[in-house]
């Protein structure tokens, strides 16, 4: 709960114009090395500090897609871990949305490889069913590590979790 309270809730930038810039920039310089971008992680969670809710998340992936395939136009572009909620919301608020990534992220925390690969089908399922399909990332995996910060029940060591994604 400690690293929560030190968060602080973030708004849309004063000059859009100058993200524009920050994106194309970072895009550039990053050509070549960075191919992949993801645009923020898990933004829908209230520990994420935006503000805003799906409608701005949506803004910032629309100008950072632009801005960064305008750098790199064979960058991809994906959508972070938001859920089916906010997805939903988003392609019903404006359908051209899924134009705005090439594909979306998916944190499958499910404790077994069965399971992860459930919630990947969910999410396949959810996108096809909102009249589209991008391919999903897995970005985090199956079970909670972090043993390096803290002890917390289920955590693992890192070669623990090597062990587990390797098998």
């Amino acid at each position: 709960e400690m690293w929560r309270a030190r968060r602080r809730p973030f708004w849309p930038p004063r000059d859009w114009a100058e993200y524009d810039r920050f994106v194309f920039d970072l895009a550039a310089r990053f050509k070549g090395r960075v191919s992949v971008w993801e645009v923020m992680n898990e933004a829908n969670t209230p520990d994420s500090g935006l503000q805003g809710g799906h409608r701005m998340y949506a803004e910032y992936l629309r100008r950072f897609h632009a801005a960064a395939k305008r750098a790199d136009p064979g960058c991809t572009v994906l959508c972070g871990r938001i859920g089916a909620d906010w997805l939903g919301h988003m392609v019903a608020d404006a359908p051209r949305i899924v134009d705005c990534f090439d594909g979306i992220v998916c944190h499958p925390y499910a404790g077994s490889a069965e399971g992860s690969l459930a919630m990947v089908r969910r999410l396949q399922f959810a996108m096809a069913g909102l009249g589209f399909v991008k391919p999903v990332y897995i970005t985090e995996f199956n079970f909670f590590g972090g043993k390096w910060q803290d002890d917390k029940p289920g955590d693992v060591l890192q070669h623990e979790m090597a062990a587990r994604i390797r098998a």
